[in-house]
């Protein structure tokens, strides 16, 4: 027979209110008192014999047993065997009570798993500390268990997180934050290195490794490769490291993960090797030093030839009397001599282009009216104008003076009149000057094909072209050396566009500086 009773506590709060303690007791009054006894700070429920008993732990745990030895049929020492042989119950903490324990039933009991033996008559304070101090240590060992699962699951996690990290393919190396302690690194940070990295090693102490160095050759201190602070990090930085296979450069990156969740904070720092792409660079740019030298020897060598060429058929041109040349010879010298100025022009702009990379570009500052130097490239570019049917208009009256290098400010307005006849789709081109406080501010519009959005910026650059060479033949000089010379100037150079629609640039130049 079952019974199962809810004795209410005393106190309507009490902390043990949801703890449950299972009595077994054959003998209605001890089990009543028992009931009393416990109710007063736990729930009880009561069993008549061992069989009920079982069928109720079974059903749902307790916190604790207190079962009497002697009982008909089932008694305790067989239901505590049973408890034990449960996967369910095997844990539930029990006390058996006994009125004549010998040795040897405290010993059977102990031996089937009891926890604690009380031995009839006791003490009501005795039956109170002894399940009070049996409840914490069963406490005590789940929180331990618990705390253990949780520590066995954190190794789990840890060695799910390390196999994944040893998986990628870049080196990876977790360290300490501050001194640079390892931590951990993966299989491609060993590999890359050519050493073993133990753990609890700083970095720059491992045997045949030494620490990160910048590009000027400076090593990085252990602070600076692990920082402590987010904002002291490794971003996109190239570094030098000298590994038993050699000095390789890498692209480092380093990342601060702060404490969280009890973890403790952590330096992750990932290593790119670029050594090939560094190699390459540094033959690209040998290969663009031997360009630039080979620019710098060939325009001179050409204008000595170009000149003399130049003032031959300019002497034959202007020759009289019997030696003069018929109308289809002038013709013909006259187109020698239009070609001999696009090679001075070429000429001209490879030495430019010279004078920029070596950084020897020279102003010679004096008074320079921008309005002057407008008329003059207009009338230079006269006739390309009217060859390609774009009349020019010059909009501005007075005087727009400062202090400039007339010679390279009449260079950038001819570059950028050239620019717009050539791309002025046979229509008006208009320049306008004017004064913008103490600027000095030029504008060339033409109405031809435009600029696209994503080319603006690169118009701009050495060698760049916004249209085909098929269609608008050109070295894509004439812009870069134009910025050049505006940068040069203190000045800003911008481009308004619509494709289709024409393009206007301004220019802007400080008056003096």
């Amino acid at each position: 027979m079952v019974y199962e009773q809810h004795v209410p506590s005393a106190e309507a709060k009490r902390e043990e209110a949801g703890i449950h303690i299972l009595v077994v007791e054959d003998d209605p009054q001890v089990r009543n008192m028992l009931a009393l006894l416990l109710g007063t700070r736990w729930t009880v429920r009561i069993a008549d014999g061992g069989e009920a008993a079982w069928t109720m732990a079974h059903r749902s745990p307790p916190d604790l047993i207190i079962s009497d030895v002697r009982m008909p049929g089932i008694d305790g020492i067989t239901l505590l065997r049973r408890l034990r042989s449960d996967p369910v119950t095997q844990s539930v903490p029990v006390i058996l009570v006994s009125g004549r324990a010998g040795e040897q039933e405290t010993i059977a009991g102990l031996e089937a798993g009891a926890d604690d033996f009380l031995i009839k008559p006791f003490s009501a304070r005795e039956l109170l500390v002894r399940v009070q101090t049996r409840l914490e240590v069963t406490a005590m060992r789940r929180r331990n268990a618990q705390q253990e699962a949780v520590l066995e699951s954190l190794r789990r996690h840890t060695r799910w997180t390390e196999r994944l990290l040893d998986s990628l393919p870049i080196p990876l190396v977790l360290l300490e934050p501050g001194n640079a302690r390892i931590l951990f690194a993966n299989r491609a940070s060993v590999n890359a290195s050519g050493v073993p990295l133990p753990r609890g090693t700083p970095l720059g102490e491992v045997a045949g490794l030494r620490l990160l160095e910048a590009e000027d050759g400076l090593p990085l201190s252990s602070r600076q490769i692990a920082p402590a602070t987010p904002g002291e990090c490794i971003q996109g930085r190239r570094l030098l490291w000298h590994t038993a296979r050699g000095a390789r450069w890498q692209l480092a990156d380093s990342e601060l993960i702060p404490q969280l969740n009890g973890h403790a904070p952590v330096v992750v720092l990932t290593l790119r090797d670029i050594t090939d792409i560094v190699r390459q660079e540094s033959d690209l740019r040998r290969t663009v030093r031997a360009r630039d030298e080979f620019l710098s020897v060939a325009s001179h060598e050409l204008r000595t030839p170009i000149t003399t060429l130049g003032l031959q058929t300019d002497s034959l041109l202007r020759a009289r009397g019997l030696d003069a040349p018929d109308d289809r010879l002038r013709r013909r010298l006259n187109t020698i001599r239009h070609q001999i100025s696009r090679l001075e022009q070429l000429v001209d702009v490879l030495l430019d282009v010279s004078r920029l990379i070596e950084g020897r570009l020279e102003l010679r500052a004096e008074e320079v009216d921008l309005c002057a130097v407008a008329a003059e490239a207009i009338d230079l570019l006269k006739e390309p104008a009217e060859r390609a049917g774009c009349p020019v208009k010059l909009h501005g009256s007075g005087t727009v003076a400062g202090r400039w290098d007339r010679l390279r400010v009449g260079q950038v307005v001819t570059n950028l009149l050239s620019n717009a006849i050539k791309f002025g789709g046979g229509r008006p081109v208009e320049i306008e000057v004017a004064l913008a406080g103490d600027l000095a501010r030029l504008r060339v519009r033409d109405h031809g094909v435009g600029v696209s959005p994503e080319a603006r910026e690169r118009i701009f650059g050495r060698f760049e072209r916004a249209s085909s060479d098929q269609h608008y033949p050109g070295l894509g000089l004439g812009l870069w050396i134009t910025k050049q010379i505006v940068d040069a100037c203190g000045g800003t150079i911008a481009v308004e566009s619509q494709p289709g629609k024409g393009s206007t640039f301004i220019v802007e130049l400080p008056r003096a500086r």
